[in-house]
């Protein structure tokens, strides 16, 4: 009775399985909340495990069993859409990088199982403090072929996950999420090639941002498969059950690089001291109290102004200057009370454009390729207008005049570290609520421990003092100090020392040196101004396209890597412990080159005028990755692009002045770069990854950067320069035109004829007269009436 019973629940779980064939679902027909789908899956496990121990059973009394046969339901049997054998992937993070890797394998036609820790898919949106704002726009961080319905804002994290739960279901992808399940241990073993993978049932806290940062009590030791009693790989693709022990061909690591939180020594601090990680609102945890936050990134700056709301008093200690970044340019330009809080709280009632956002300055095609001194004059240029506007109190002079300090240790240089995207709200605290920053080398507690004591330091307030030492009383530290990398829990046989956790030394930040073939870290290439979904999208199409062998990566990947982590670093030297930091545009065509989906100019050419114009003017938007290549989409992105017209891509002065000449002129000026280039750099020592005079080469860092280098294409292309005539023929009126052309053509008629008499007139000095008073011939002018007549 109970063997009936087993066998009736086995052929309940086939059935289950082969309604949810592996394949992307385009339409909406599955419209089942998440909370019910993830119920159905809890529902399923007990079934599942009661027809796992059914299979360990066959096999004690030696009967084959037709589930661990590969080809059931086409587990090693099914074939991709080219007809290459699928493989098995393991993804680990459900937050924004791991769904587009999940999208993208299963596009492929991969076997995929992705599983979170975290109760919820969103990753660090899940569990991040409450007044979160995205750095970048809907448009820019939204994935290339799933836009944003609504207009262009930045997203709360709510709106943020919202749009995450649409992708997921568009895609039909929530069946191959398991949520609550944490990986304890990876081993790759080098004799099968497999990865075997130990999950643990886990109920997250807010505090655990990523994978990275739980910490089991007890290490369970990792099962082999083959002895394994709870062996599941044959359920690989329906679901991912804790305690389970996984086969995968691959391996992807999307928990990000929010993980261990870094937490300094305060030595002789008595005050109540907490991570960023576990904040969540200000109210209660610093109401009354002084606050003391430690950091300079988007997380200080955000707990910063909130804690102003309720505090006693706040400040913001950093070890270095830092520079800030504006959200809302155009806003920043004209009012100089600039409430970036409040802004972003009334966004629905402004209609926001490409022009009014800090990316249309800092992700343009054409700024991305201004030389670096160039851009920093001229952002410098406008720094200073805007103190002489509004003046060094308000919002935005004291942000400028931050940028300004921090700006004079490199002043031909300005991008040495990423700058503080939420910086608006930072410098509104500062001018409007009394908050302090403190730049020191260092912090010590004194007395009873409350008295934090500040020596060599440059003070900011509202009422800023001159001052060498400072005083500050301290109730509550906040550390916003960041996170560091850990992959102690993967094994990889015969390599000492694991993986290092450095993404410099991974070819594009995604594929650790002899590993390249067994897995990809997406989430650890993180723009200076950009977003990392955008970046992952990229990572992984080329790593579908990988599995599938349509591509392969270089031979000499691994130097590759260091050649691009050296000049990363070298770049960004402000800050050596980024080590995820890039430049996006560079990178972005770094990889969109390995793809083969690098928006071809001459695509942009055969559209229409106004279209060519914002290729140049509008931010690298991922839509423009789908103009060509795998799974190229032209209509989507010109559906996004025609939103907005020319006028509204323009960005502000005087950068928009820059952005003509520059444009006018940068063709010629990439010809000459390139021929002159190897007699300027003769000489540089081979180890050298950085051109001489860098911050003044044409190009700028997207020729520097990410193994970006100058091609033939880029010089003879239809490029920058045919801006203003596109301008000049889209809004000059047609009439006006023909007028011209027919004004050119009558008076050069007339001048010919003109001409004809005076030389058949020969000597007749009436004749000759007569013409000259019809039309003066210039030729015998003195250089004096001719400059007067011009």
């Amino acid at each position: 009775m109970k063997e009936s019973k087993s066998r009736s629940k086995m052929k309940k779980m086939f059935r289950l399985r082969n309604n949810n064939k592996l394949k992307l679902d385009y339409s909406k027909e599955d419209s089942t909340s998440g909370k019910d789908k993830d119920n159905e899956n809890d529902n399923d496990e007990s079934m599942i495990e009661n027809a796992i121990l059914e299979n360990i059973n066959r096999h004690q009394h030696g009967i084959p069993s037709s589930i661990d046969n590969d080809n059931v339901n086409g587990v090693g049997g099914n074939v991709t859409n080219d007809g290459t054998n699928p493989k098995k992937v393991f993804i680990i993070g459900a937050g924004p990088s791991g769904l587009v890797a999940l999208k993208e394998m299963l596009e492929a036609g991969h076997d995929v199982v992705c599983v979170d820790a975290k109760k919820t898919i969103g990753g660090l949106f899940s569990v991040s403090y409450n007044e979160l704002y995205t750095t970048t726009t809907s448009m820019f961080l939204a994935f290339s072929d799933f836009p944003p319905k609504e207009g262009l804002r930045y997203w709360s994290k709510d709106e943020y996950l919202n749009y995450l739960e649409e992708y997921v279901d568009h895609f039909g992808l929530r069946r191959y999420i398991k949520l609550n399940v944490a990986v304890e241990h990876c081993a790759l073993d080098q004799n099968t090639g497999q990865w075997k993978i130990l999950t643990k049932s886990w109920q997250s806290t807010p505090g655990e941002m990523r994978r990275g940062s739980i910490n089991f009590s007890i290490r369970e030791p990792i099962k082999q498969p083959s002895n394994d009693n709870k062996r599941a790989s044959y359920v690989f693709r329906q679901n991912a059950v804790p305690g389970f022990c996984y086969d995968a061909d691959y391996l992807i690591v999307a928990s990000g690089t929010n993980q261990v939180p870094r937490i300094p020594e305060l030595h002789n601090c008595t005050a109540e001291v907490i991570h960023s990680a576990d904040f969540q609102q200000a109210d209660f945890l610093c109401e009354d109290k002084n606050v003391l936050v430690i950091g300079n990134g988007e997380s200080a700056s955000d707990v910063a102004a909130q804690s102003t709301d309720v505090a006693k008093k706040v400040t913001l200690y950093s070890r270095r200057d830092f520079s800030l970044g504006p959200r809302f340019i155009s806003k920043f330009l004209t009012d100089g009370a600039y409430d970036e809080r409040q802004i972003l709280l009334e966004q629905d009632k402004t209609d926001l454009n490409p022009n009014d956002m800090l990316e249309g300055i800092t992700n343009s095609r054409v700024l991305s390729r201004l030389p670096v001194a160039l851009f920093s004059i001229v952002l410098d240029a406008m720094l200073s207008d805007v103190t002489k506007w509004h003046g060094e109190n308000s919002a935005a002079g004291i942000l400028a005049k931050i940028d300004k300090k921090n700006f004079r240790k490199d002043f031909y240089a300005l991008d040495t570290s990423a700058p503080t995207k939420s910086g608006g709200v930072l410098a509104h605290a500062v001018a409007c609520k009394g908050l302090d920053i403190i730049v020191s080398p260092e912090v010590k507690f004194e007395g009873d421990g409350k008295v934090a004591h500040f020596e060599n330091v440059s003070f900011m307030g509202k009422d800023e003092k001159n001052v060498d030492t400072v005083d500050v009383d301290v109730d509550l530290v906040i550390l916003c100090t960041g996170y560091k990398l850990n992959f102690d829990w993967i094994e990889v046989e015969g390599m000492d020392g694991g993986i290092e956790a450095n993404p410099r030394k991974w070819f594009k930040h995604c594929f650790p040196p002899k590993l390249g073939d067994k897995v990809a870290f997406l989430g650890y290439a993180r723009p200076a101004q950009g977003g990392i979904p955008q970046c992952s999208e990229l990572l992984a199409r080329y790593v579908a396209l990988l599995l599938k062998e349509e591509r392969t990566l270089p031979e000499d990947y691994a130097d590759q890597a260091l050649k691009e982590g050296q000049a990363e670093l070298e770049t960004f030297y402000a800050t050596p412990n980024a080590t995820s930091l890039v430049e996006f545009p560079p990178f972005a065509s770094s990889v969109a080159r390995l793809i083969g989906c690098e928006p071809s100019i001459f695509d942009v050419v055969s559209s229409t005028p106004s279209r060519f114009v914002k290729f140049w003017t509008l931010p690298q938007w991922m839509c423009f990755y789908r103009l060509r290549g795998p799974g190229a989409n032209p209509k989507s992105c010109w559906e996004a692009v025609d939103t907005y017209s020319i006028f509204k891509t323009m960005i502000p002065m005087p950068v928009l002045l820059v952005f003509f000449l520059y444009g006018a002129l940068m063709q010629p000026l990439m010809i000459i770069e390139k021929l002159t280039s190897v007699f300027i750099d003769c000489g540089l020592p081979s180890s050298a990854v950085l051109p001489r005079y860098y911050k003044w080469r044409v190009g700028g860092h997207f020729f520097q950067l990410s193994g970006n280098a100058m091609r033939f294409i880029d010089l003879v292309g239809p490029s920058h320069g045919f801006l203003i005539l596109e301008l000049i023929l889209m809004y000059t009126n047609l009439v006006t035109i023909v007028a011209v052309v027919v004004g050119v053509i009558t008076i050069s008629f007339v001048y010919a004829l003109a001409r004809e008499k005076m030389t058949e007139g020969g000597n007749d000095a009436n004749q000759t007269q007569e013409s000259q008073k019809l039309l003066p011939d210039y030729d015998t002018s003195t250089s004096e009436d001719y400059g007067s007549v011009v």
